[in-house]
């Protein structure tokens, strides 16, 4: 039995467990038993209610959160062969917050106008980070990739803050929101993320095969007959996408686009199998994060939005992992 074969029935275990631990609990407490029965039986009761209305779509949105982000923080570290690509390290992150602070303020609030809003301020972040940072795979790229996405997020937060400020009806929303987490997310937002989450993760599991070929320098794998720049730009275009989306949902949330796809790779010994990297990276995303937010409502009375757990976490496995990625490359 390979590692994959057992890692992933444990991740899905886990991440049940969370989930039911994060719909049990709440101003109605249920058991899990009770909690998981109201999905499918409602008996008009208020546990029933929270259970259905509230806390399973605030669930489903973290998941789905958790997992586009990390699948998009993978497909960065993959087409610009950096092992510390994230969504926030390289400013997606950022810009996409940016788009959907434009939008909830002084543009259209509809689900449309906002998820269009976030991917184009992504996909803006994203062109003036590989502008500045120059040609991946240069001998400093990874360092210059870093830089840029920093100067380029600073930006961009920046820019947001000038929103809120000039936005002041709006400016307490904005300000939760850009924390990150799930308090008050309901079924619209989870309507307005899943078709985009949804269609762009079948598209990086359908590359799967091309990202194993996008790891090797553009000329060998043009040997291999792939046309590795148009695949870098559509492949990047997935992983905008994917962050978009997530930051539309729950604010701009740090390090699981870094720490899933590492946590994958330590976990696997093949590092070939390119499908079942992305799968472990979307189930350790999906958990971490869905944990967070239970810890979040558990511990702390939802006082704390997962945002902030996520990034305690992540910074702590980020400094772990920091002296393997200066031994290791990508």
């Amino acid at each position: 039995m390979t590692r994959g074969a057992v890692l992933i029935p444990m991740l899905l275990g886990l991440l049940g467990l969370g989930a039911a631990l994060s719909l049990a609990w709440g101003a109605h407490d249920t058991s899990m038993s009770q909690a998981l029965r109201f999905l499918w039986q409602d008996d008009g009761s208020n546990p029933a209610f929270a259970v259905r209305a509230l806390r399973l779509p605030r669930v489903l949105c973290a998941m789905g959160v958790g997992a586009a982000l990390a699948l998009s923080g993978a497909i960065i570290q993959v087409v610009t062969r950096n092992p510390l690509g994230d969504p926030g390290l390289t400013g997606v992150s950022a810009g996409a917050a940016f788009g959907v602070a434009l939008a909830l303020t002084w543009l259209a609030t509809t689900a449309e106008a906002i998820m269009l809003s976030g991917i184009a301020g992504g996909l803006l972040a994203a062109t003036l980070t590989l502008l500045i940072s120059g040609k991946p795979g240069q001998a400093d790229g990874p360092g210059r990739l870093i830089l840029a996405g920093v100067a380029v997020s600073v930006f961009f937060i920046a820019a947001t803050g000038v929103v809120m400020v000039l936005a002041r009806a709006s400016m307490q929303t904005l300000y939760f929101w850009m924390i990150g987490g799930f308090i008050n997310r309901g079924w619209a937002e989870f309507v307005m993320f899943w078709p985009w989450a949804l269609a762009a993760g079948l598209c990086a599991f359908i590359s799967a095969p091309v990202l194993r070929l996008l790891l090797f320098e553009d000329d060998m794998a043009a040997a291999m007959g792939l046309k590795a720049a148009r695949w870098r730009v559509i492949t990047g275009l997935i992983s905008v996408i994917l962050a978009a989306s997530a930051v539309a949902v729950a604010g701009p949330i740090g390090f699981v686009g870094f720490v899933a796809p590492h946590l994958a790779r330590i976990c696997l010994t093949d590092r070939s199998r390119t499908l079942m990297w992305l799968g472990l990276t979307l189930l350790i995303g999906a958990t971490l994060v869905v944990w967070a937010d239970t810890i979040a409502r558990l511990l702390f009375d939802g006082r704390a939005p997962a945002g902030v757990v996520v990034s305690v976490v992540g910074g702590g496995v980020f400094l772990l992992l920091l002296p393997r990625l200066q031994r290791n490359a990508l």
